[in-house]
Protein backbone atom coordinates (compact mmCIF):
# COMPACT_ATOMS: atom_id res chain seq x y z
CA UNK A 1 0.00 0.00 0.00
CA UNK A 2 2.80 2.46 0.93
CA UNK A 3 4.45 1.83 -2.04
CA UNK A 4 1.13 2.41 -4.57
CA UNK A 5 0.34 5.53 -2.40
CA UNK A 6 4.01 6.74 -3.14
CA UNK A 7 4.11 5.95 -6.91
CA UNK A 8 0.63 7.52 -7.11
CA UNK A 9 1.41 10.84 -5.20
CA UNK A 10 5.04 11.04 -7.30
CA UNK A 11 3.65 10.42 -10.52
CA UNK A 12 0.65 13.06 -9.93
CA UNK A 13 0.80 15.38 -13.26
CA UNK A 14 -1.66 18.50 -13.24
CA UNK A 15 -3.08 20.34 -16.36
CA UNK A 16 -0.93 23.72 -16.13
CA UNK A 17 -3.04 27.33 -16.49
CA UNK A 18 -2.32 30.83 -17.38
CA UNK A 19 -4.43 33.68 -17.82
CA UNK A 20 -6.60 32.38 -15.25
CA UNK A 21 -5.56 31.55 -11.21
CA UNK A 22 -4.18 28.52 -10.58
CA UNK A 23 -1.95 26.73 -7.68
CA UNK A 24 2.25 28.09 -7.51
CA UNK A 25 3.90 24.77 -8.94
CA UNK A 26 6.66 24.95 -7.02
CA UNK A 27 4.70 25.01 -3.76
CA UNK A 28 2.38 22.39 -5.10
CA UNK A 29 5.53 19.87 -6.43
CA UNK A 30 7.04 20.65 -2.39
CA UNK A 31 4.15 19.68 -1.09
CA UNK A 32 3.48 16.44 -2.73
CA UNK A 33 7.53 15.65 -2.35
CA UNK A 34 6.46 16.36 1.41
CA UNK A 35 3.66 14.17 1.64
CA UNK A 36 5.53 10.98 0.00
CA UNK A 37 8.38 11.43 2.36
CA UNK A 38 5.54 11.43 5.39
CA UNK A 39 3.70 7.94 3.88
CA UNK A 40 7.20 6.20 3.24
CA UNK A 41 7.47 6.76 7.14
CA UNK A 42 4.36 6.12 8.00
CA UNK A 43 3.66 9.47 9.52
CA UNK A 44 0.94 10.69 6.95
CA UNK A 45 -2.31 11.83 8.23
CA UNK A 46 -5.68 13.60 6.47
CA UNK A 47 -4.69 16.53 8.57
CA UNK A 48 -1.64 16.93 6.68
CA UNK A 49 -3.71 17.76 3.78
CA UNK A 50 -5.86 19.75 5.24
CA UNK A 51 -3.02 21.92 6.41
CA UNK A 52 -1.45 22.44 2.89
CA UNK A 53 -1.60 26.17 1.41
CA UNK A 54 -0.49 27.48 -2.19
CA UNK A 55 0.28 30.41 -3.02
CA UNK A 56 -2.34 31.66 -5.90
CA UNK A 57 -0.77 32.71 -9.22
CA UNK A 58 -1.86 35.34 -11.95
CA UNK A 59 -0.79 35.52 -15.74
CA UNK A 60 2.11 33.27 -15.20
CA UNK A 61 1.84 29.44 -15.31
CA UNK A 62 0.36 27.54 -12.67
CA UNK A 63 -1.47 24.11 -11.58
CA UNK A 64 -5.39 24.08 -12.31
CA UNK A 65 -7.16 25.08 -8.59
CA UNK A 66 -9.80 22.57 -9.25
CA UNK A 67 -7.34 19.89 -10.25
CA UNK A 68 -4.98 20.27 -7.38
CA UNK A 69 -8.14 20.16 -5.22
CA UNK A 70 -9.52 17.08 -6.26
CA UNK A 71 -6.67 15.05 -6.36
CA UNK A 72 -6.21 16.37 -2.72
CA UNK A 73 -9.24 15.25 -1.72
CA UNK A 74 -8.54 11.69 -3.02
CA UNK A 75 -5.30 11.52 -0.91
CA UNK A 76 -7.33 13.33 1.80
CA UNK A 77 -9.64 9.91 1.67
CA UNK A 78 -7.07 7.34 0.44
CA UNK A 79 -5.20 8.41 4.30
CA UNK A 80 -8.55 8.85 6.23
CA UNK A 81 -9.83 5.00 4.87
CA UNK A 82 -6.63 3.86 6.03
CA UNK A 83 -6.07 3.12 9.63
CA UNK A 84 -1.97 2.53 9.12
CA UNK A 85 -0.06 2.74 6.12
CA UNK A 86 0.11 -0.86 5.93
CA UNK A 87 -3.64 -1.85 5.94
CA UNK A 88 -5.18 -1.79 2.35
CA UNK A 89 -7.95 0.96 1.79
CA UNK A 90 -11.95 -0.59 2.31
CA UNK A 91 -12.65 0.20 -1.19
CA UNK A 92 -10.71 1.34 -4.48
CA UNK A 93 -9.91 4.57 -4.62
CA UNK A 94 -11.46 7.01 -7.76
CA UNK A 95 -8.19 7.48 -10.06
CA UNK A 96 -7.23 11.16 -9.45
CA UNK A 97 -7.35 13.66 -12.59
CA UNK A 98 -4.48 13.63 -15.16
CA UNK A 99 -3.88 15.42 -17.68
CA UNK A 100 -5.67 12.92 -20.11
CA UNK A 101 -8.78 12.24 -18.32
CA UNK A 102 -10.28 15.42 -16.71
CA UNK A 103 -12.45 14.75 -14.13
CA UNK A 104 -15.88 16.79 -15.67
CA UNK A 105 -17.13 17.73 -11.92
CA UNK A 106 -13.61 19.04 -11.01
CA UNK A 107 -12.40 20.97 -14.66
CA UNK A 108 -15.16 23.20 -16.18
CA UNK A 109 -17.02 22.29 -19.53
CA UNK A 110 -16.04 25.63 -21.02
CA UNK A 111 -13.00 27.00 -19.99
CA UNK A 112 -13.50 30.78 -19.88
CA UNK A 113 -13.02 33.75 -22.39
CA UNK A 114 -9.73 35.83 -21.77
CA UNK A 115 -12.23 38.22 -24.09
CA UNK A 116 -15.06 37.64 -21.73
CA UNK A 117 -12.48 38.54 -18.69
CA UNK A 118 -11.24 41.45 -20.73
CA UNK A 119 -14.31 42.63 -20.92
CA UNK A 120 -15.10 42.93 -17.04
CA UNK A 121 -12.70 44.69 -16.30
CA UNK A 122 -11.58 48.56 -16.17
CA UNK A 123 -9.45 47.58 -19.50
CA UNK A 124 -12.55 46.66 -21.15
CA UNK A 125 -14.66 49.72 -20.22
CA UNK A 126 -11.65 52.13 -21.47
CA UNK A 127 -11.70 49.78 -24.93
CA UNK A 128 -15.77 50.46 -25.00
CA UNK A 129 -15.73 53.94 -24.59
CA UNK A 130 -12.32 54.24 -27.37
CA UNK A 131 -14.31 51.83 -30.10
CA UNK A 132 -18.06 52.46 -29.23
CA UNK A 133 -18.63 49.44 -28.64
Amino acid sequence: MNEELIREIQSTRFQIVRFREGYEMSDVDRFLNELSAKVAQGVASPADIDAARFRPVRLREGYDMDWVDATLDNLRARLSTTPSAAAPPAAAPAVPPSAATPRQDAVPTRPPSVIQEVGSSGLGRLWGRLFGR
